[in-house]
């Protein structure tokens, strides 16, 4: 439930190295996945192979580090949920799959609330911070004469986009500078436009990078919103409405 170490080679009760007698063609490369795709409901994060050899006895052994099981989530594996009794596996009880399944969330990290001290302020665009400014006015049009007064760090912190002078992972999004994408590698901070003609083949596309508060609107204005022309019974002159509704 809470994750941990599953160490193939090794002896149950004596840890006595017995290692791998046969490791067929699976790799610590191509291990993971082949779980994953036997084992519904396992988090790809934090599921590796760590394989070690062993030069006093020659044998090499896995240690497979299993991640915490999803919230709500029991874990599937060959389309069967199973729990441990003891040093055993049987299949889920009913109680406690229903102990899984109505398990209260608390505690979950937000993302976007958490700081990345690799990022400084500087690296915020300042065209978007002006944006946010603006809209931020609108939001709270009370405070607009003071907001003019704060600067950068102030704002972003007012705004709980920074924490002690660091910005937020939402306010790298939001307004940091396109180069400010790398440091969510391997995640692709990047939005993605792309045309279709009526046969569904791609005609045009075009990446988008932070800051996203500016993005969005590029995106927007790519989007085509056509005319549909219909004609009402008992006149000739059509009518004209968009194909869809821009608020949607």
């Amino acid at each position: 439930m809470e994750g941990g170490h599953l160490i193939l080679g090794v002896e149950d009760k004596t840890l006595n190295i017995l290692g791998i007698q046969n490791l067929h063609d699976y790799t610590p490369e191509n291990l993971p996945q082949r779980i994953l795709g036997n084992c519904t409901n396992l988090s790809s994060e934090g599921l590796h192979v760590e394989s070690l050899y062993t030069e006093d006895t020659n044998k090499t052994v896995w240690i497979i580090s299993i991640p915490k099981h999803q919230p709500r989530q029991p874990v599937v594996a060959h389309k069967k949920c199973w729990q441990r009794s003891g040093d055993s596996l049987i299949e889920l009880t009913q109680s406690r799959k229903e102990n899984i399944l109505h398990e209260r969330i608390i505690n979950i990290n937000d993302w976007s609330a958490e700081v990345c001290n690799l990022v400084e302020i500087s690296e915020l665009d300042d065209g978007a911070i002006q944006k946010a400014r603006d809209n931020f006015k609108i939001k709270n049009p009370r405070l607009s004469q003071e907001i003019d007064d704060w600067n950068n760090s102030v704002f972003l912190a007012k705004t709980k986009m920074c924490i002690k002078g660091k910005p937020t992972n939402a306010a790298i999004l939001l307004l940091g500078k396109s180069e400010t994408a790398v440091y969510f590698k391997p995640a692709i901070a990047q939005i993605t436009w792309v045309l279709y003609d009526r046969d569904n083949s791609e005609k045009d596309y075009e990446h988008f990078t932070p800051p996203y508060i500016l993005a969005v609107d590029e995106i927007f204005a790519k989007i085509r919103n056509l005319k549909y022309r219909y004609l009402k019974e008992g006149t000739l002159f059509p009518d004209e409405v968009d194909q869809f509704d821009p608020q949607n």
